[in-house]
């Protein structure tokens, strides 16, 4: 129970800290492409690059891994709940665009984030699983 309460309040400093730092989006600009997210100044893009490798992971992981699977897993069988994460997931990232590539990607990462927390039973395989996925990506989009 200790453990649950660290979790939580982990998560939520990372969570104000994600708010007063970086905005509600990505960043308090936001950014629509390639191109905004290379305009955008130093500290600026250091704070998006760092919310998109550590701060995002880390509060979905502990969210979506470590709440919501055991929530549903505990509700309904494992297949069923590996499907409801792996959607809520999903839905969580129609932000970049509703197309077929990128419903396809993330469902991709969602199953594959939620199979490493299955496997190994700790946040933290999923949340560097998460990380290097993201940084792979900003650095591939470059």
């Amino acid at each position: 129970m200790i453990q649950r309460g660290k979790e939580f309040f982990a998560l939520g400093g990372a969570l104000i800290v994600d708010i007063l730092f970086f905005g509600l989006t990505v960043g308090r600009s936001g950014f629509q492409s390639v191109e905004g997210f290379n305009a955008l100044a130093g500290f600026e893009y250091w704070a998006i690059v760092l919310k998109l490798t550590v701060f995002g992971p880390f509060m979905e992981e502990l969210f979506m891994r470590r709440y919501l699977w055991e929530i549903f897993a505990f509700l309904y069988s494992p297949p069923r709940a590996f499907l409801i994460i792996v959607c809520v997931g999903t839905a969580f990232h129609m932000y970049s665009g509703i197309a077929l590539f990128n419903i396809l990607s993330h469902i991709f990462a969602s199953s594959l984030f939620t199979l490493t927390y299955i496997k190994s039973r700790r946040v933290v395989v999923p949340f560097i699983v998460h990380s290097f996925h993201n940084t792979l990506i900003q650095i591939l989009s470059h």
